[in-house]
């Protein structure tokens, strides 16, 4: 055999074996690439789950928070009407009656104020008929 038909024939051998060896190779990474679709669809699966019972979870969560609002919000507008009742009472009850006492207060002040000096004179005065009269109240009765 001539080199030629030697490198002939181990080319036709290499290139046999390497088909064989591309052949098996392209079968094993399909069923790596099968193997690895069936995984990542399984994670998407159960990702996918997770979502469903998280969204359920939050759809839950905002259910109740929705009844809190309206409950709150009927809170306020009770609050709201009450705090308009406790104004209106203030204006039309309250401070009427508590002008009127200042009122009375600042008169009644004023009078006081203005009447201590006579007071006071009054009191000296009395100071000076009480022994007067006490001494007259005596002579009438030795008198009498």
């Amino acid at each position: 055999m001539t080199n030629e038909e030697l490198l002939q024939a181990i080319s036709s051998v290499m290139q046999t074996q390497f088909q064989a060896m591309r052949t098996e190779f392209r079968a094993e990474l399909q069923g790596v690439k099968e193997e690895l679709r069936t995984e990542f669809h399984s994670e998407i699966q159960q990702l996918r789950k997770e979502m469903r019972l998280m969204e359920a979870d939050l759809n839950g969560q905002i259910q109740h928070l929705s009844g809190q609002i309206q409950t709150l919000s009927g809170q306020t507008e009770r609050l709201s009407k009450q705090i308009q009742q406790i104004n209106i009472t203030l204006e039309n009850n309250i401070t009427p009656r508590l002008q009127n006492i200042e009122d009375c207060y600042i008169s009644t002040y004023d009078r006081y104020s203005k009447r201590t000096d006579q007071i006071d004179c009054m009191q000296a005065d009395i100071d000076t008929l009480k022994p007067i009269v006490q001494e007259h109240s005596a002579t009438l009765q030795r008198l009498a």
